[in-house]
């Protein structure tokens, strides 16, 4: 809903933000931030128009993240900053609960991703990975799956 394009906003930076839901959309624009209805093209920004990307749990919802991660590697700068999020499938979580992971969820996940296997794939991209942390175990998660 654009908390922390408002954040960056807050602190100077020219934030821009893209979203598939329309009412997530107006929420971002309500606060004065340009937003764009996705999906984006290759066309929808220049070549390196942006120096930091940030997509928060983005790539286990598009159906070819191959294509999304080469899209936003065409309007990242050389030397640019891509942060992503994802969940883990080889978590602890996902190992204890098996079919029970509430992240498998289809069709509003698509895809599913190791720290290898998205290391390799964004490598792929033209990316070069700097860091690739597994964090966090949700014990609500858990709580909700065995109950």
């Amino acid at each position: 809903m654009g908390t922390f394009l408002d954040e960056a906003k807050q602190a100077g930076c020219d934030a821009y933000g893209t979203e598939y839901a329309q009412q997530a959309l107006e929420i971002i624009r309500a606060k004065g931030i340009t937003a764009i209805q996705a999906p984006l093209s290759l066309d929808t920004f220049e070549p390196g128009f942006f120096d930091v990307i940030t997509a928060f749990e983005v790539f286990e919802h598009v159906p070819d993240p191959r294509a999304e991660s080469a899209m936003l590697a065409g309007v990242l700068r050389p030397g640019g900053l891509l942060y992503c999020t994802t969940p883990n499938f080889d978590s602890a979580s996902r190992r204890l609960l098996g079919g029970r992971w509430s992240v498998v969820e289809y069709p509003e996940h698509l895809c599913y991703f190791t720290a290898s296997a998205l290391r390799r794939w964004l490598s792929s991209s033209g990316f070069e990975a700097v860091s690739v942390t597994s964090t966090g175990f949700s014990l609500t998660r858990l709580r909700v799956a065995v109950a």
